[in-house]
């Protein structure tokens, strides 16, 4: 009986040095592990909202393309704004419609696009992060011109401060101008 109340080192067990190391061991690996999921969340979320963000800029662009294809006269506004008279959604192809696309404020460090045809105003919900979007001609001219034969959009927009910006040109030969 006194020989189990005094045990030898050689019984087995852990002492309270080799519990703490190895606590400190499992601590490091969990903290590298959980900084290696909170990295993979991010890059998922940042890789989701660029992709929405494409996309949004994909219809702009469409939209865009779509009705200057179809514009029977155009008016070069300038690298901010872009009218033109077009059949393409019209009730018939009797009546064209005027439309103008322009690069509006929005808050103090973005703009966003804007298609407005009469009264009818529509705001693509994507902050530009510059207002110079249309140029014209081969060389990207943004100067207003009255034989302008192909308008380039560009739009671009900041998800992350420390990423760059994601964006897409068309450029749109106007096919039906007189």
């Amino acid at each position: 009986m006194i020989r189990k109340l005094f045990r030898s080192k050689d019984d087995g067990g852990f002492s309270v040095l080799e519990v703490t190391i190895a606590s400190f061991i499992l601590l490091a690996v969990l903290s590298v592990f959980a900084g290696a999921l909170v990295s993979l969340q991010e890059t998922e979320q940042f890789t989701r909202k660029r992709n929405e963000a494409l996309d949004d800029l994909r219809l702009m662009a469409n939209t865009f393309a779509k009705e200057a294809r179809h514009a029977s006269s155009v008016q070069a506004n300038g690298p901010t704004s872009f009218s033109m008279t077009t059949y393409s959604g019209a009730a018939s192809f009797d009546t064209p419609k005027l439309v103008t696309y322009s690069a509006e404020p929005d808050g103090p460090s973005g703009f966003r696009l804007q298609r407005q045809e009469g009264s009818d105003v529509r705001i693509f919900n994507i902050r530009l992060t510059g207002n110079q979007v249309f140029c014209y001609t081969i060389d990207c001219t943004t100067v207003p011109r009255a034989d302008v034969r192909s308008v380039r959009i560009s739009v671009f927009t900041q998800l992350d401060a420390r990423r760059s910006p994601v964006g897409l040109s068309t450029e749109v030969n106007l096919r039906n101008v007189r």
